[in-house]
């Protein structure tokens, strides 16, 4: 029934206006006024409220009373940036919120005039699949495009809907009780100032019941599956209620599979045992019993000093599909967790009531594997943790002064992603964070949206001291970015998360695009690189390069606008064994790649066996991906063809794990197994990886592969006395057979011990020791420390011989020339005095960027010399032109590289100096241009496995759950060139900055929960016309904290895929590097 409206709304366009200040401009944003009014001016209902939202989110940002005789309002300040406010009425009141009002608020107040409560324009009710029950419900208002724009809560089967502009939209209820019912269908409707009375009803479901523990106990967020057998149909699932209550919908005839999985959470319970039924008839009601797994992992947590640590938290995350668990020490340090089967990580973190609590674990998660199987096993797993023996305090205050009144918090965290983080005292502004001694990055995060933490250089913090950093002073988000994104027809898309960040930089800015695609950035000055990233499950993709944006304090740049193209197809895969039957027990990601044109590609996750992939209409390649531990793996990727607008579906199959690699830690020396040392192996083929842990107890591992030639990688515990003495093997295996493989590891026998000395002779507290080994079984494997109190160190090695120096982030001097040293079995070696040197000589020259004369900015220079000196400097360049000077020292040869770069490009130049006992002059010519890949920026779900594809190859895997944190995560990669050069780091075209941050916009810099995978592309015939070998590629990262190149220790060259694959347990830049001896070249001019 459709009746004009009591008081017809015309739709208004609400003109925002800036108002002009008349004081000081409000740094941080602006205060939002405006006036609520009533239908027909009636009084307000007591109890109206308005309330601001986020573009494209549910949760209230803010909200304010409003005065019930003049309907006045007044909310904020608020921080910069593009809202929707609404006015709301209180529940039966009569009335209906308002249209949304988009509000941008720029460095000052904001009138949004009249926002009017309205008239429902849909009167609903809710009715079971009698069609005349009224029944409690959920009803949610979709527009055209499916986005979600309202929601309702039918309680007794009746709701209104109001403040809609007009439009197509569709409606569905959704059931709210324990009942056997299902979804209505989508039922449109227009909204056109008429009022329309509609009745939604449920549909019966056709199977349902309740899910409990082996207890009896029901498991709420349990996920119920109804898979097909005999079929196509697209597979069913449901969530269980608080009660543990199901019901499923929709199915057509046929046999049927179904299964309870636990909550991801619950990494105690196994899977329900799969119960066929076939239908009709319906509805069934089929309860299903979760079972108790027979895994056991146990062990203790003592400090470094032996003492037992009580409350600290252990944490295990399942690699190969969703789930965790945790669980207290007791006050001996030990504690026990239940797991099911499959492969876990552990890790440990101390929490509020945590005794001893200032300590950091500083190794990776330590791996565990269970049969897939209900046979008991139980396993052992120790840590040891580093106590703090040092200070760092400070202060931190706002521009004027004075003390926040939000949460800051500051994290200290090196390049290996260990650290500890506090917050500062609220009523002085003060933090004191207790630490390991070593070299940290300093993060400082409030959590208020107007502000940002300052830029602070890395640190130094001594042993058995205290670090002051002195005030640290929040920066005032006082700029502001503008744009619109658009579709390919040049309409707005509301809803699409827009990403900025500093190249080089801590902090970012994070908005989402309002009703017309616009969105605010709020910034502070200086370069920032701005990008959308359309969530997977948005119908657009964003294939661009970003925008650079370089602003200034106060300054509104507009105008940066971005297109994206519609996802209007999609591709719904389905995942089959061998023999063609539906695979429902494995998770992972799926990719689709255009064959035209590879930049354009989307993925999402697998779950439960099945897919959907939003991608614009064309020809693609999908393929799935599943993580270590899964006991399957993909047999090869399909192509699929799909029109604009069309579903299709794909079947990919997969292959259980029939074959086996098998061995021991295997110490050459002794000929002798090595039994208690905690390692984990990996191996990777064709784009499958997998992975487990060695037993600790026997020294052993058992690996599950299929068919195929899989390179080998392996890692072992630094604390455990042992170290691995290759990176990777190449084992082929075929189907069925169980391949031994030994991985030789040799016991650190021997000492190095000798003291660090500055220029000036003075002991040096905290440089890094590094010993490399060039002798028999030692060739390639590389060991730190630090310096100590007087500058003395101490360095555990294999015996063997080693080039013995030392590098630390000092600015004024040179590394101590490289020492060569033997040290003998069960021997010492020691007295080595490493000192840093007084720089003696200049190298200086022209700098020029060949085939152009129009680039003014800067470029990196950097030198090494043969010795192991390092140096940098940074040269501005006018016109293409600049010039440059390096202080270094003389009587050794020095090579000398230069790099300037742009945001899709490079170049580069490099020569070799021998120096004498004088200056040198070294012209320096850079060519190119290079090209290197755009930047990317992707939002996922912390909870949901990631896959990101960059346009030269490169990738990168994240696990579900691997992101320490709950909710969003916003990955942001900046390929970069401007990295530097050393003696035994040439790094390969560019590296890779990589900076994860949570939804709160806080940097993820602790230990991940489990592994990423990072994948190196690299060129055959590029590195052959350099005349390298592949196999002397490595993967590195750079440490700031220590000024060198470091290398992991578990990486694997696939030289059948031309690609170097590393796991790594944090963010922060790598690149593909070339071996000592083997120089990674590009084509240079050297004058």
């Amino acid at each position: 029934m459709r009746t004009k409206a009591l008081s017809s709304l015309a739709l208004v366009a609400v003109m925002v206006l800036l108002l002009a200040p008349t004081g000081p401009v409000a740094a941080q944003g602006g205060t939002i006024i405006g006036t609520v009014t009533s239908p027909g001016g009636y009084p307000l209902p007591s109890g109206t409220r308005v309330k601001l939202f986020d573009p494209g989110g549910w949760e209230v940002f803010g909200q304010a009373n409003v005065d019930l005789d003049t309907g006045a309002f007044s909310l904020g300040p608020v921080p910069n940036g593009l809202y929707v406010l609404k006015a709301v009425p209180p529940t039966g009141s009569g009335y209906t919120q308002s249209e949304p009002v988009p509000v941008s608020v720029i460095n000052g107040p904001v009138d949004v005039g009249e926002v009017g409560l309205t008239e429902p324009e849909v009167f609903g009710t809710v009715t079971a699949p009698d069609g005349t029950t009224p029944v409690t419900a959920t009803v949610r208002v979709f527009a055209g495009d499916g986005t979600l724009v309202q929601q309702a809560d039918a309680s007794g089967g009746s709701f209104l809907l109001g403040g809609l502009p007009a439009g197509s939209y569709g409606l569905r209820a959704s059931p709210a009780t324990d009942d056997p019912y299902w979804h209505s269908p989508l039922m449109p409707i227009t909204v056109d100032g008429y009022t329309q009375t509609v009745t939604l009803t449920l549909t019966a479901a056709d199977l349902y019941g309740v899910v409990t523990d082996p207890l009896g106990n029901p498991v709420p967020e349990a996920t119920v599956y109804a898979v097909r057998l005999d079929g196509d149909s697209p597979r069913r699932q449901d969530r269980t209620s608080d009660t543990g209550y199901y019901a499923i919908g929709g199915l057509v005839t046929g046999t049927y599979r179904i299964v309870a999985a636990p909550p991801w959470y619950e990494g105690a319970l196994l899977p329900s045992a799969p119960v066929t039924v076939t239908l009709p008839p319906t509805p069934q009601e089929h309860d299903l019993v979760l079972r108790a797994p027979p895994k056991v992992v146990t062990g203790t947590v003592k400090t470094n000093t032996g003492v037992p640590v009580e409350n600290a938290q252990v944490v295990a995350h399942r690699l190969d599909k969703g789930g965790r668990a945790e669980a207290l020490t007791g006050s001996d340090g030990t504690y026990r967790i239940d797991l099911s089967d499959g492969l876990w990580s552990l890790t440990v973190r101390p929490i509020s009531t945590t005794t001893p609590s200032e300590w950091v674990y500083p190794n990776p998660p330590q791996l565990v594997h269970f049969q897939h199987n209900a046979e008991p096993e139980r396993k052992q797993v120790d840590f040891t943790v580093l106590t703090a023996d040092a200070r760092v305090v400070g202060r931190v205050e706002l521009p004027n002064g004075s003390v926040p009144t939000f949460t800051v918090t500051v994290s200290l965290h090196n390049d290996e992603g260990i650290g500890r983080r506090t917050t500062i005292s609220p009523t002085t502004g003060t933090f004191e964070i207790g630490i390991p001694s070593g070299g940290y990055k300093v993060w400082v995060t409030p959590d208020d949206p107007g502000y940002m933490g300052p830029v602070v250089d890395p640190i130094q913090v001594p042993p058995n001291g205290t670090l002051d950093l002195g005030t640290l002073t929040l920066l005032e988000r006082d700029a502001v970015i503008t744009g619109t994104v658009t579709d390919e027809h040049g309409v707005g898309v509301p809803g699409i998360p827009v990403s900025a960040w500093r190249p080089g930089a801590p902090g970012g800015a994070e908005a989402v695009t309002g009703p017309d695609g616009g969105y605010v950035l709020s910034v502070v000055a200086g370069e920032w690189q701005v990008q959308p990233s359309p969530g997977p499950d948005q119908p657009y993709l964003y294939t661009g390069p970003g925008a650079r944006v370089v602003i200034s304090a106060t300054e509104v740049i507009s105008g940066v606008n971005f297109s994206l193209l519609t996802a209007d197809a999609a591709i719904v895969g389905f995942l089959a064994d061998e023999e063609g039957n539906p695979v429902t027990d494995a998770e992972g990601w799926a990719s689709a790649t255009a064959v035209l044109s590879p930049t354009i590609r989307n993925g999402a996750p697998v779950e439960a066996g099945t897919f959907t992939i939003p991608v614009p209409g064309g020809t693609y390649r999908v393929a799935v991906h599943l993580p270590a531990g899964s006991p399957y793996m993909s047999a090869g990727e399909r192509s699929v063809s799909v029109a604009p607008g069309e579903t299709v579906t794909v079947t990919l199959t997969v292959k259980e794990k029939d074959a086996r690699i098998v061995g021991a830690l295997w110490d050459p020396r002794n000929e002798d197994v090595v039994e208690g040392v905690d390692a984990g192996v990996l191996a990777w083929m064709a784009g499958n990886w997998v992975g487990t842990a060695v037993d600790p107890g026997n020294g052993t591992f058992e690996l599950d592969v299929a068919a195929g030639v899989w390179h080998l990688g392996y890692r072992v515990d630094p604390q455990s006395g042992y170290v691995g003495l290759i990176h990777h093997k190449n084992v082929p295996v075929a189907s069925g057979q169980t391949v031994p493989v030994s991985l030789p590891v040799v016991e650190r026998d021997g000492v190095i011990t000798g003291t660090v000395l500055g220029p000036d002779g003075a002991p040096l507290v905290g440089a890094t020791v590094v010993a490399e080994g060039v002798g028999p079984q030692v060739d390639n494997l590389h060991f730190r420390t630090r310096s100590g109190e007087e500058g003395i160190f101490r360095l555990s090695v294999p015996h063997g011989t080693y080039r013995l120096g030392a590098t630390a982030a000092l600015t004024d001097a040179i590394q101590p020339a490289l020492h060569r040293v033997t040290v003998p079995p069960d021997g010492v070696s020691g007295g080595h005095v490493l000192q840093f040197r007084h720089p003696d000589a200049v190298i200086s020259g022209t700098v020029q960027i060949s085939g152009t004369t129009s680039i003014t900015g800067t470029v990196l220079i950097w030198g090494w010399s043969e010795d192991d000196g390092f140096v940098t400097a940074r040269a501005p360049v006018t016109g293409s032109v600049g010039v440059y000077s390096l202080d270094v020292v003389s009587n050794t040869t020095w090579h000398l590289g230069a790099v300037y770069e742009t945001r899709s490009q490079y170049w580069i130049g490099r020569a070799e100096v021998p120096l004498g006992a004088g200056d040198a002059t070294q012209d320096l010519v850079l060519t190119g241009p290079y090209p290197k890949p755009a930047p990317v920026a992707v939002t996922f779900d912390a909870s949901q496995p990631q896959r990101i594809l960059l346009d030269d190859g490169t990738y990168i895997y994240i696990p579900a759950g691997a992101m320490p944190v709950e909710g969003q995560v916003t990955l942001r990669i900046l390929p970069i060139a401007t990295l530097p050069h050393q003696r035994h780091a040439n790094v390969y075209r560019y590296g890779y900055a990589f900076t994860a941050v949570d939804e709160r916009g806080e940097p993820i810099t602790e230990h991940f929960n489990q592994d990423v995978i990072i994948g190196f592309a690299y060129d055959e015939r590029e590195l052959w016309a350099m005349g390298i070998s592949e196999h002397f590629l490595k993967p590195a990262y750079f440490s700031t904290t220590a000024n060198r190149w470091t290398f992991p220790e578990s990486y694997v060259i696939d030289t059948e895929a031309n690609r170097v694959v590393m796991q790594i347990d944090h963010f922060t830049d790598f690149a593909l590097t070339g071996a000592p001896g083997f120089q990674v070249f590009l084509p240079l001019i050297v004058r």
